[in-house]
């Protein structure tokens, strides 16, 4: 069948696909993490956010036996450094998920200062990095071109504040929520209004259910949020509007959409950790079997986990160079995080989509193009590709 049109000005609004092809469309989510380009801004992306995670340690105050004596989360990067070590050894990758979801919650109980504190610029990052991958990959899922890394970036560049107020603004909501009912609360602590306090508490209570509410809603709509700003090219208040929508007009194909993607996104870093500690096993292995043993262990040490062994006494020499190959080892082991992290975003792009099809009836191929300044229903690549959507 002949190509499409280059551009269509209105949505095209199709019957959603089978549910066959539909299903399997949540599979390219894994191919389209694995691009080198999506992998290594992933990767910026988590080292700047390691980075900006010590932030705390350059207030903190040290006393003469070199402890901290000073509130400052001086664990916080040593939990988020857990996350991309530790946990992503080998057949602990299970364990690597489950720690990426918990290790924010623990810290933001911990240490609720300072996670406040680097929330925005947590939000702008992810934004700016986060929408650049979620940008590449809804081109490429809805038109199968591959834009260029600085054409991504510079669309991201161009949204960076709407996705950063996507992510940000439903959890001020809440806060804003939240901090109401300590307030309410006192209330019934007072004379003379605690009687009509105690029943007017219904409000409180509603209040929480509200907040409630929202928190789950939001954390599960959280990865199309940054895909409904890259591809609609609209505000923060609307991306929010469809991700929540979509959510709650089709929950159990949403559910199983999710479990299908969470189950791609751990078979990828469950891949990628194995073949990282395969080679790096293989590297300390061959590159330690000339060395002495008194080097030999601590080198081995830092050539599979980066880190010394606890009772290592080494020469100030074979110290550092154990640092520079421990050095080494820890870019490493961020490659399975990175992909992980490249595959959430592309993941929440093919679901926002696909969602959309089955929600409002519009075309996947209809996406933001910046060089028209208005939405646009992009060509498929090939005719078979077009022929393809017009039997959808």
């Amino acid at each position: 069948m002949a190509q499409t049109s280059a551009y269509v000005s209105s949505p095209a609004l199709l019957p959603p696909a089978s549910p066959l092809a539909w299903w399997g469309r949540l599979l390219h989510a894994g191919r389209l993490a694995i691009a080198p380009s999506r992998v290594l801004t992933a990767f910026f992306l988590l080292v700047v956010l390691g980075a900006l995670i010590r932030v705390p340690d350059l207030f903190a105050a040290y006393g003469s036996d070199g402890i901290a004596n000073t509130p400052v989360p001086s664990d916080l990067a040593a939990a988020c450094a857990e996350v991309m070590s530790e946990q992503l050894a080998g057949h602990r990758f299970i364990d690597a998920a489950q720690t990426m979801i918990v290790t924010p919650v623990a810290l933001v109980r911990a240490h609720p200062q300072w996670m406040l504190a680097l929330l925005l610029p947590t939000c702008i990052l992810w934004g700016l990095l986060g929408g650049a991958i979620s940008r590449g990959a809804t081109v490429e899922f809805a038109t199968g071109a591959k834009p260029t890394w600085s054409q991504t970036m510079g669309h991201a560049m161009s949204r960076w504040h709407s996705v950063a107020l996507a992510t940000l603004g439903p959890l001020l909501i809440v806060g804003m929520l939240l901090a109401l009912l300590p307030v309410l609360g006192k209330l019934l602590d007072v004379k003379f209004v605690q009687y009509a306090a105690g029943v007017l508490y219904v409000v409180p209570m509603l209040l929480s259910f509200i907040a409630t509410a929202l928190v789950i809603v939001f954390i599960i709509s959280l990865p199309m949020l940054v895909a409904g700003v890259m591809s609609e090219g609209g505000e923060a208040i609307e991306a929010c509007q469809r991700a929540f929508a979509y959510v709650l007009a089709q929950p159990l194909r949403f559910g199983g959409a999710m479990l299908v993607l969470a189950g791609v996104g751990v078979g990828l870093l469950a891949v990628f950790a194995v073949f990282t500690q395969l080679a790096l096993y293989t590297s300390s292995q061959l590159s330690t079997l000339w060395v002495s043993d008194s080097a030999r262990d601590l080198l081995q040490s830092q050539m599979t986990t980066g880190q010394a062994p606890a009772l290592a006494n080494p020469t100030t020499g074979l110290a550092i160079t154990g640092m520079l190959v421990g050095f080494w080892t820890k870019l490493a082991l961020m490659i399975a995080p990175s992909v992980f992290l490249s595959f959430v975003f592309c993941a929440g792009s093919v679901l926002y989509l696909s969602m959309r099809q089955v929600v409002d009836g519009q075309h996947p191929r209809d996406i933001w193009d910046p060089t028209r300044g208005s939405r646009a229903l992009v060509p498929a690549t090939t005719d078979a590709d077009a022929s393809d959507e017009d039997e959808s």
